[in-house]
């Protein structure tokens, strides 16, 4: 087998970050400012989910 070794558990990464002026767009509310949590999850298929939400919520 080439490559890495698969998991049956996805990787995440999370950070807190701040945004720049104009804040960040989300689908679900629209603009969000002040400092974020990012979260990227790696998936088994090889694709990846980025979510993003205020930081301490």
């Amino acid at each position: 087998m080439n490559g890495p070794e698969r998991t049956a558990e996805p990787k995440s990464l999370v950070d807190e970050v701040t945004p720049g002026s104009g804040g960040a767009m989300t689908d679900e509310v629209g603009v969000i400012t002040g400092a974020l949590t990012v979260a990227t999850i790696a998936l088994l298929d090889e694709s990846a989910e980025v979510a993003v939400q205020c930081a301490g919520a």
